[in-house]
C-alpha cells in the first residue's frame, strides 16, 4: 500500500470519527454504536494490514473510539465529577500502554524523555501558555466549580495534571503522532490535531477548534523537544485553570 493510499483511508477514519462524535451529540446511543463500530473496524484492520506501519496506525487510533465508549459507559451522576476523570483514565491508561508493549515501542518514541537543556525555554514557554488558554476556554465552556468549598485542591490537580493532561498527551502527542509521522510523514500531525479537536465536539464548535489549534501547537512543540512533559504540564495547567481556578475565582469575587 502506497503512503497517498493510507493517507486516504485514513481521511476516511477521521471523516468517520468526526461524523460519530456528531451523531453523539445529537443520541447517546447512537453514538457509542457508531463509535463501537469503528473500534472493531481498527482492530480487525490493524491485523490484516500488510504495511507494519500502518498496522499500528490502525491499532493506535482504535483508543480514540474507546476513549468515548468509556466516557458514555461510565455515568457522571455516580461520581464526583473529578473522580469521573480517574476513572475513565485508569482502562486508558492501560490501553495506551498495551499498544506500546505490543508495537515495542521504546520509551522515547512516545515522548518520554527529559527535553536538553536548549530547549528548557520553550518548555517552560508551553507551560505559561496553558494559562491564557485556560482563561480563554473557561469563557467558552463556563464550567461549575468542581469540588467543595472547604476541599483540599491537592488530589484534584493531581487527576486533572495525571489524569487528564499527561494521559492525552501521552496518546495524541506521543503515541499517535509517533505512529502517524511513521506511516504518512509531517501529514500525521495534521491529522492527530484534528482529531484532537473533534473530540471537543461535544462542547462547542468553538472549543472544537480552539482544541485542534492547541493541539497542533503542542506536537509542533513535540516534535521540536521530543519530549511530552512539557505539553502534559501545560495541558493540565489549562485544565486546572478551567475547572478550578476560573470557576472558584467566579464563585468568590464580587460581580
Amino acid at each position: 500500500m502506497t503512503v497517498d493510499t493510507g493517507v486516504m483511508i485514513l481521511g476516511i477514519y477521521t471523516g468517520l470519527l468526526l461524523i460519530a462524535e456528531f451523531a453523539t451529540t445529537r443520541n447517546l446511543k447512537t453514538g457509542m454504536i457508531a463509535h463501537g463500530c469503528i473500534l472493531v473496524v481498527l482492530l480487525l484492520h490493524s491485523t490484516i494490514a500488510e504495511n507494519r506501519y500502518f498496522s499500528n496506525l490502525y491499532a493506535s487510533l482504535s483508543i480514540i473510539p474507546l476513549i468515548r465508549i468509556l466516557s458514555l459507559c461510565i455515568p457522571l451522576m455516580h461520581f464526583e465529577y473529578i473522580l469521573w476523570f480517574l476513572i475513565v483514565g485508569v482502562p486508558l491508561f492501560a490501553a495506551i500502554f498495551t499498544c506500546m508493549y505490543i508495537q515495542r515501542l521504546d520509551m522515547r518514541c512516545v515522548g518520554l524523555k527529559i527535553p536538553s537543556y536548549r530547549d528548557v525555554p520553550l518548555t517552560y514557554g508551553i507551560i505559561l501558555l496553558g494559562i491564557p488558554v485556560g482563561f480563554v476556554e473557561y469563557y467558552i465552556l463556563e464550567p461549575e466549580f468542581m469540588i467543595g468549598a472547604h476541599a483540599s485542591w491537592i488530589v484534584p490537580i493531581l487527576i486533572l495534571l495525571i489524569c487528564t493532561g499527561f494521559l492525552e498527551e501521552l496518546l495524541f502527542r506521543g503515541l499517535l503522532q509517533h505512529t502517524f509521522t511513521e506511516a504518512v510523514g509531517m501529514r500525521g500531525i495534521l491529522i492527530v490535531s484534528m482529531l484532537f479537536g473533534f473530540l471537543h465536539l461535544g462542547n462547542s464548535w468553538l472549543d472544537c477548534v480552539l482544541a485542534g489549534e492547541i493541539g497542533f501547537i503542542y506536537a509542533l512543540v513535540v516534535r521540536k523537544t521530543g519530549s511530552i512533559y512539557g505539553v502534559s504540564i501545560s495541558h493540565g495547567v489549562i485544565n486546572v485553570m478551567l475547572f478550578l481556578v476560573m470557576p472558584y475565582l467566579a464563585l468568590h469575587l464580587p460581580a
